[in-house]
């Protein structure tokens, strides 16, 4: 620990380029190669350290290991987040599971080169005291605070934002701290889950900086990673009416099963809105028109994700390889309510739609019907059918949605 800190020091010291460069009367710059050299031995130093079995590759489970140990804070914690950022470009979305991500320590050294990286570690290690430490803040929990930041599961954020819009105090119930700092879970699906203290590196994963909520959805989160790990649940697809035969917990569809399996005790369904528009464009649209008015009525928790392939189009503030929650249906109207987790911003120009994008705030936009099943292809909801996760962890079925 001892000479992170003083590394860290160093580091901090010759952060002054950035100031020098800013203000006409500063000294000189000081020497940027020496500043790399010191960045290169911290996050080596952190590599060798975090790889256990010295095989010249950090996993993610290892990395894991890293980001739960409490002993680990300030700038190795920034380096760890730098390590899982990097994890997750490497995969996409589909990153923040997977378990066979692994980081080389050219990778590492590469990191540590790169100017925008250095930057983000200081200004990371530098604000943790900036981090909020209650489980609660005043007006949580609440939709229009929550962002996936370095969290990277979408699938895991957009259902948590539907859950919460519905019924927000919920988790109150839910989540009970213990005296010791860590927290007990108890889920509708009758699964109780410890969590231990949340670590300081997870404060900064989740960006937690000066935010307006409390550490309720790193907690949650924690809690989802911890279960889907230990359980090493693979998702079993009943075919029914989708031309896919299988899923496993490691695609997009399979996260957005199992947090819906665990958020809520019941099965989860999949609706293959492109084959049914394909087959017949005027019944597939009907088709979804009820099944959106069925599960709004509900208030069954329902999430998209758009398509990895970067050819397709898609509406401006709409990623690809991304999970949106659906928050509610106006069957009225025909006009859907989605919430993007990545909670941004945007003003589109005119006219709105499928190339400017829709109004948002704080990640919730809505859209017409017909656009919507132009841009998605299926949608994965929460189904009545109650599934006992505390019997049957190591198996969650997502049974195909029947005739209509």
């Amino acid at each position: 620990m001892r000479r992170f800190f003083f590394l860290l020091l160093a580091l901090i010291s010759s952060a002054g380029v950035w100031l020098c460069e800013a203000r006409p009367d500063a000294q000189p710059p000081i020497n940027k190669e020496q500043r790399t050299a010191n960045f290169c031995l911290l996050f080596t130093n952190a590599f060798t350290a975090w790889d256990t079995d010295h095989d010249g590759k950090l996993t993610y489970l290892e990395l894991s290991a890293a980001i739960e140990n409490p002993k680990i804070h300030n700038s190795q914690s920034a380096v760890a987040v730098a390590f899982h950022d990097k994890m997750i470009a490497d995969n996409g979305d589909n990153g923040a599971y997977d378990v066979t991500n692994v980081l080389a320590l050219t990778d590492a050294v590469k990191l540590a080169k790169n100017s925008q990286v250095q930057k983000k570690l200081l200004g990371r290690a530098w604000n943790t005291g900036a981090f909020e430490h209650s489980l609660f803040s005043l007006n949580d929990p609440n939709l229009l605070t929550i962002r996936q930041d370095g969290l990277g599961d979408s699938c895991l954020v957009s259902l948590i934002g539907t859950f919460i819009y519905h019924n927000p105090q919920a988790l109150w119930v839910m989540i009970a701290p213990q005296s010791d700092g860590s927290y007990k879970l108890q889920f509708d699906s009758g699964k109780m889950i410890a969590v231990a203290p949340i670590t300081e590196t997870e404060l900064m994963l989740a960006g937690n900086q000066g935010r307006r909520h409390g550490i309720w959805l790193s907690v949650l989160e924690k809690a989802y990673r911890q279960f889907s790990l230990e359980t090493n649940v693979e998702p079993v697809l009943n075919v029914i009416e989708s031309e896919t035969t299988n899923i496993d917990l490691t695609s997009r569809n399979g996260r957005c099963v199992l947090a819906i399996n665990l958020l809520t005790g019941h099965e989860a369904a999949e609706a293959p809105m492109g084959r049914w528009m394909r087959e017949d464009p005027t019944n597939g649209l009907e088709r979804v028109h009820e099944l959106l008015t069925e599960l709004a009525q509900d208030q069954q928790l329902m999430c998209v994700h758009t398509s990895q392939n970067l050819s397709i189009p898609l509406p401006a503030g709409i990623p690809h390889n991304h999970a949106l929650g659906i928050l509610t249906y106006d069957s009225q109207t025909r006009t859907v309510t989605l919430f993007n987790p990545r909670s941004n911003q945007l003003k589109p120009v005119d006219p709105p739609g499928l190339i400017n994008g829709y109004a948002t705030e704080y990640g919730v936009f809505k859209m017409p019907l017909a656009d919507f099943v132009k841009i998605f292809d299926t949608f994965t909801y929460e189904t009545n059918t109650f599934i006992d996760l505390v019997e049957e962890t190591a198996v969650h079925s997502c049974e195909m949605i029947a005739s209509r």
